[in-house]
Parts: C-alpha cells; structure tokens; sequence
C-alpha cells in the first residue's frame, strides 16, 4: 500500500505542472481513479475485516482516511 501511496503523491506533484497536466489530462484523471479506487476498497475491506466496528470508525487515522475518500466520492 506504501507504494500506490508514494505513486499517488507523484501523480498530484506531476498534475501540479500545467504543461504536463493540459498534454495527458485523461491519463492523469484515470490514473487518478484507479488509485482513489484502491485506496476505498482497501478501507472497506478493513473496515469488514475488522472485529470491532465501531472502535474501527473512531480510530483517528480511519476517519482522515474516510475524509479523504470525501472528495472523490463526490466528485465521481
């Protein structure tokens, strides 16, 4: 996961650059979808895999995991 995650700080530096961003705008919101879709569907699966469901949705780093998601949710 340490690894979709340092990809996906990449992609939002090289989405940053607007010669870039305007030239491969597709591939870069694609790419982006795909790696917001991993980030969801591991939270989910946490969140079924985890014993306590309520201790899961209070812990601290789920709910800034949850609020991160926010945005594409609505976005999409």
């Amino acid at each position: 996961m340490r690894s979709v995650t340092i990809f996906s700080i990449v992609l939002m530096i090289i989405s940053s650059v607007k010669s870039v961003e305007s030239k491969y705008y597709h591939a870069i919101l694609t790419l982006e979808l795909i790696v917001s879709c991993i980030f969801l569907i591991d939270f989910f699966v946490r969140a079924h895999l985890s014993g306590w469901k309520r201790s899961f949705f209070i812990n601290v780093f789920n709910i800034f995991d949850i609020l991160a998601s926010v945005p594409f949710i609505i976005a999409f």
